[in-house]
């Protein structure tokens, strides 16, 4: 161990050399009981602290969470209800409309254009009827529209040069 580290963990030990075990001791030179009421009297101060936070919380979460939790959750039973689709069948829904809308939100046209291409490869994946069977997909003859399109333009370009 280099020099400076034992420098530093002698400094944080601050044990007086006795080897360590009794804790920090007073500047006055008290003893180790004197060392173990004040970590004995910082804990209670951290810890009463902490608990007022963790109650603040608590509160807080009661008070702007929960409504907008239980909001979500009678918008979502009640558009259940309204269009009888299964709930697990609606957030995969909207897992794709906030993908979309995430994109769409972005600030470079190509991230918006990435992911709206990853979203139609998804798609068209999708066999009507079924599930989404990537192992399928892998076998079929499927081209990405946007590799299908710089196809089209080299095909363009090897046609007029040749």
């Amino acid at each position: 161990m280099s020099k400076k580290k034992n420098r530093k963990r002698a400094a944080k030990s601050n044990t007086g050399g006795n080897g360590g075990g009794a804790g920090p001791i007073h500047p006055d030179g008290a003893t180790a009981n004197y060392s173990v009421a004040a970590i004995n009297e910082r804990i209670a101060r951290d810890f009463s602290e902490r608990l007022k936070l963790e109650r603040d919380i608590k509160d807080a979460i009661d008070e702007h969470v929960k409504p907008l939790r239980e909001a979500r959750t009678k918008l979502k039973r009640e558009l259940k209800a309204a269009v009888d689709i299964d709930g697990e069948d609606l957030d995969v829904m909207f897992a794709v409309f906030k993908r979309k809308e995430q994109g769409a939100a972005m600030d470079e046209a190509g991230d918006r254009e990435r992911v709206a291409e990853n979203l139609r490869i998804v798609f068209n994946a999708l066999v009507k009827g079924q599930m989404l069977n990537f192992i399928d997909v892998i076998g079929t003859d499927y081209v990405p529209t946007r590799a299908t399109a710089q196809q089209a333009e080299r095909d363009q370009e090897a046609a007029a040069a040749g």
